[in-house]
């Protein structure tokens, strides 16, 4: 795998950045995440000669204007789909424990617990999706699957595989 150092980066010297890498595929899954002000956090720390509200000001509105903070909403709302559809699941299994249904009955019961079970797993495989993606321009230009346990990393990458070559109606 290719190791990321900024000092490579496009305009990396126009803005001074550091020669090594700040993060580590190997660590990454330690850090936090899922809040804008993690990001403002960290970004003070390095531009610590600015005054610090107006440093938080300009990083918070920029992560407003370029939809940082409705992926994040986006994220946890995915999370809360995903453990909605295990309550759907369980209410089918329920309702299947009943001796009471018409076969047909039974059958539809079964396969709306099976696409809901599929839906299910298809959002934990994209919320346990890798954390090591480094984007290049608008197209994803390094991932790495480090640091998540092997069935994630073989159902995200099928998962991936199946939704970026699949050409949708427009």
């Amino acid at each position: 795998m290719v190791e990321i150092n900024p000092s490579n980066w496009k305009n990396a010297r126009k803005y001074n950045l550091q020669t090594q890498c700040l993060v580590k595929k190997e660590t990454i899954w330690n850090e936090k995440q899922n809040y804008p002000d993690l990001i403002t956090n960290d970004l003070i720390k390095h531009f610590d000669k600015y005054d610090e509200s107006y440093v938080r000001d300009v990083v918070l509105s920029t992560l407003l204007r370029r939809g940082v903070n409705k992926w994040f909403l986006v994220r946890k709302l995915l999370i809360r789909l995903k453990k909605h559809y295990v309550d759907l699941i369980n209410e089918d299994r329920k309702e299947l424990d009943s001796s009471t249904l018409h076969p047909s009955t039974r059958a539809y019961i079964k396969g709306r617990m099976a696409a809901n079970t599929q839906i299910r797993d298809d959002l934990l495989t994209l919320c346990q999706a890798p954390r090591w993606v480094i984007w290049n321009q608008k197209s994803i230009g390094l991932m790495d699957t480090i640091g998540m346990k092997p069935s994630y990393k073989f159902k995200f990458v099928v998962l991936f595989n199946k939704l970026i070559n699949t050409r949708f109606r427009k």
